[in-house]
């Protein structure tokens, strides 16, 4: 197991996406951290 030697940790929340991707009946919240995006459907 890895263990990040971090002093200072990235919190985000996808009440403040990065992107918002709006189709015909869903909507997606993207984040991107650690080099991926990440999505949350709505």
């Amino acid at each position: 197991m890895l263990i990040p030697d971090y002093v200072d940790f990235l919190i985000k929340r996808f009440e403040n996406a990065d992107e918002v991707r709006t189709f015909e009946r869903r909507a997606y919240d993207s984040l991107h951290f650690l080099g991926a995006d990440h999505y949350a459907a709505s």
